[in-house]
């Protein structure tokens, strides 16, 4: 028997895609007592998941998604109780900071908007932003500041659920691409390139390639995607005490237990579907790097260890799709999220609920809905292949 008709066995629900929301769904189900498969052509938290800076923030996501946020920070901070293992999530303050009037009245309409859907944010003036955040540079106009905030290591994502899920009874398959998966009117073949699994029900979490995957069972999904590229430094002194990020959107600072800096924000790299996320662009690094040093100058002393990239995909309107794939009887739709890491394990444990008939605790956004919005593009871009 060759790999094309090899049987990798037949299951009641297989996910397809072991970032953070596949295989936050995947373990609430397993745990339910369903059998179980989790499908990813790398190896669990290896794309976006494992990638991203591991920020816990609820008062940058968009206001339909703050509770969500919420859940999600809250979870990520009882990992160990939940996972049985701990995602070394810290709790931290967080702050935005405004450098002109332009920028502070943005600054203010989004703390309207985000305490209005549950957020705990107050407006500070730049001296008590300075007070709480001894090394910030002088001249900010007004900051926003909140006590729910913090950081995670997300590079410890894909570790910690292949041991609750291999706990739980689920099969993982790692290092096995998904193909192709055809809809057999009661059930699913999924076709890899090491065989045939069958499927009482689907779940589609691929993240950037999730537009692609939902072609499999004629829905069209319009997906785009950036190229996210971070930096660290090395291992410095407390500079940074917060979560900090500027009000454009092109900053986020965080310092590492272990002293470590992680800059990130809206300056892109580049990629695409086929090979991923693949290559750094310098001038990009150099204008992080400065608008980080403008923000906290200590920042120039520190050298730069590393740098490295991800693909954070996104929906037109900038919510997720969770939830029934339309038409398609058993089959179901996770994924992008602006800061999906974040809000991963909430919108997971909803659409494992969702599946299992359960009541939901928070809303989930149907994939089917009609979504009218401008093209994304990001702030500071130098991606190419959107």
């Amino acid at each position: 028997m060759n790999a094309k008709t090899h049987s990798l066995g037949r299951f009641d629900i297989t996910v397809v895609g072991g970032g953070v929301m596949g295989c936050s769904t995947a373990l609430p189900l397993a745990r339910a007592g369903l059998k179980v498969a989790v499908f990813d052509r790398r190896g669990l938290g290896l794309e976006a998941s494992g990638r991203n800076a591991g920020s816990l923030s609820p008062m940058i996501k968009k206001s339909e998604l703050v509770a969500h946020a919420i859940e999600g920070y809250q979870m990520w901070m009882s990992s160990k109780d939940w996972l049985g293992a701990d995602i070394g999530a810290h709790t931290k303050p967080g702050m935005i900071v405004a450098y002109n009037q332009t920028e502070a009245e943005a600054l203010e309409r989004l703390v309207t908007d985000r305490c209005a859907n549950g957020a705990k944010i107050e407006l500070i003036s730049g001296k008590k932003a300075i007070e709480k955040e001894p090394q910030l540079s002088s001249g900010i106009t007004l900051a926003a500041y909140s006590e729910v905030d913090g950081h995670g290591e997300s590079n410890r994502t894909g570790q910690v659920f292949n041991i609750a899920l291999d706990q739980a009874g689920a099969d993982i398959f790692s290092h096995c691409d998904v193909q192709r998966i055809e809809d057999k009117n009661g059930h699913f073949e999924i076709h890899t390139d090491k065989g045939i699994a069958y499927s009482t029900k689907i779940v589609l979490a691929g993240g950037a390639w999730l537009e692609g995957m939902a072609s499999w069972l004629g829905f069209s999904l319009t997906v785009q995607y950036k190229v996210n590229q971070m930096i660290v430094t090395e291992r410095a002194p407390t500079l940074v005490r917060t979560v900090l990020g500027v009000q454009n959107g092109l900053l986020t600072l965080k310092q590492a237990t272990n002293g470590t800096i992680v800059i990130g924000g809206g300056w892109q790299g580049h990629g695409d579907l086929e090979n991923g996320a693949w290559h750094i662009e310098p001038e990009a690094v150099v204008r992080n790097l400065q608008l980080a040093r403008y923000v906290i100058p200590q920042i120039k002393d520190l050298r730069v260890v590393r740098t490295w990239l991800g693909l954070e995909a996104v929906l037109p309107d900038y919510l997720p799709a969770v939830g029934a794939v339309p038409d398609v009887e058993g089959a179901y739709v996770i994924g992008c999220c602006r800061g999906g890491w974040a809000i991963g394990p909430c919108l997971g444990s909803l659409l494992a609920d969702f599946i299992l008939d359960r009541e939901l605790k928070l809303p989930i956004f149907d994939p089917g809905r009609k979504i009218d919005a401008k093209p994304f593009a990001a702030a500071g871009s130098a991606s190419k292949g959107m």
